[in-house]
């Protein structure tokens, strides 16, 4: 829903959401009211996806103490790019001069993921669930990598209710998470 709104995001800079601390400090007791915490509980769905059952509804005033945490507007406005190009391409500065001054090129380049080299230890962690990084996105990427043979493991957390958020404040996100990354540390340490 965001997406559309890139260029205006590019134009204004700045921070997207700035972190106020008058504004965080009423966010957290206005979610530590229960009839409130519903608001805050959606309010995180809503960016990152659905998934009730993994959130600690008794952390939400400690969440938004530190929500909203401020991003720059060209941060969003990249990867609304991303997300309406559909390129994991750089930074589009808007114009054909502004683009040939920081790439040398009217056109905005590619990352270049084939450049990877297949030796390159990757790990990919996932969730079904994930509104941020979606299956068919990160799909994309997978097909990047077989094409040029970079080796990677997949990982797709046990749960098809994982969301963006729950790779950060999952309830389960050490048993889905933390010990499958530390099991594939140990592996390949040896």
């Amino acid at each position: 829903h965001l997406a559309p709104f890139a260029p205006l995001l590019r134009a204004l800079g700045g921070e997207f959401v700035p972190s106020i601390p008058i504004v965080n400090e009423l966010t957290e007791a206005l979610c530590a009211n229960a009839l409130e915490q519903r608001l805050c509980e959606n309010s995180v769905f809503f960016l990152a996806g659905y998934d009730a059952a993994h959130l600690n509804q008794t952390r939400i005033p400690v969440y938004f103490h530190f929500l909203p945490s401020t991003a720059s507007t060209w941060e969003i406005a990249h990867w609304a790019q991303l997300v309406e190009s559909k390129r994991f391409a750089r930074f589009d500065y808007g114009t054909v001069a502004a683009n040939k001054a920081a790439y040398g090129n009217s056109t905005v380049p590619d990352f270049p993921l084939e450049k990877i080299p297949p030796q390159a230890r990757i790990a990919l962690f996932r969730g079904r669930n994930d509104f941020l990084s979606s299956i068919p996105d990160t799909e994309r990427l997978i097909a990047i990598f077989r094409r040029t043979g970079v080796n990677f493991t997949d990982h797709i957390v046990a749960d098809d209710k994982w969301t963006h958020v729950d790779f950060i404040i999952g309830s389960e996100v050490g048993r889905l998470v933390y010990d499958p990354v530390l099991e594939l540390l140990d592996k390949l340490t040896l």
